[in-house]
């Protein structure tokens, strides 16, 4: 191919595999689309990206990725956005985001992650501010340890992930937390710049009257199907 557009959709094919120099010469290239296709090599994918500098956008939902080991290279330190959601990931390397300086959005739902292999994976993307994942798979002091590191986070959903701690995000103002095994909110785990806070199905007895004394900018909160039984003035 040997264009000079800025948007390329492919969605819904049966792409399996990318030759290496499938992108080389778009080199205005800012939007990638490649939803519902059958890749299952991400260093294929990046390889075939190493002429591009602009890419802000890269969509990979509903492929057949299993790992997140090979690192992005230096020339795409512009992406902004990644969509990950529905592969069959369970592995993410300790470098596989380094080189993502100015990442806002990642999204990796519909996967099973066991193993993610540094606390500090996500340390250089200190701009992202929307996080999304479910049915995270590692230990609680690790998820924690990992989430209280991401300082920049403003939106997070975290489903279904056995977390039995809320982690610490400071500039949080969407906060999501459903389908996890939390019982009770420790002092100043939630920020108090937090206007939703969805806590449903999870375990939860007693609304405690200290749970919220300083959220003043909360709108709304979501507690159905836990296991309340009282609440306290």
């Amino acid at each position: 191919i040997n264009m000079s557009f800025a948007q390329l959709n492919l969605i819904n094919n049966n792409i399996q595999s990318i030759e290496s120099n499938a992108f080389f010469n778009i080199l205005k290239l800012r939007v990638l689309l490649l939803d519902n296709n059958r890749l299952a090599d991400l260093g294929e994918l990046i390889k075939s990206l190493r002429n591009i500098y602009n890419l802000t956008k890269l969509w990979l939902n509903y492929n057949l990725i299993e790992k997140l080991d090979n690192e992005f290279p230096v020339n795409m330190n512009s992406l902004e956005e990644l969509k990950i959601n529905a592969n069959r990931i369970w592995f993410i390397g300790k470098n596989a985001f380094k080189n993502l300086i100015n990442l806002k959005y990642i999204s990796l739902y519909i996967n099973n992650v066991k193993i993610i292999e540094s606390i500090d994976c996500f340390k250089n993307n200190v701009k992202m501010i929307s996080f999304d994942i479910n049915n995270l798979n590692i230990e609680n002091d690790l998820m924690i340890s990992i989430f209280d590191r991401i300082r920049s986070l403003i939106n997070i959903n975290i489903l279904n992930s056995n977390l039995n701690e809320i982690p610490y995000f400071p500039l949080a103002k969407w906060l999501c937390l459903e389908r996890n095994n939390l019982k009770e909110i420790e002092e100043n785990r939630l920020s108090q710049n937090l206007n939703y806070l969805i806590l449903s199905k999870n375990y939860f007895k007693v609304i405690k009257e200290n749970y919220f004394k300083n959220l003043k900018y909360l709108k709304e909160l979501i507690f159905y199907e836990n296991k309340i039984h009282s609440i306290e003035p």
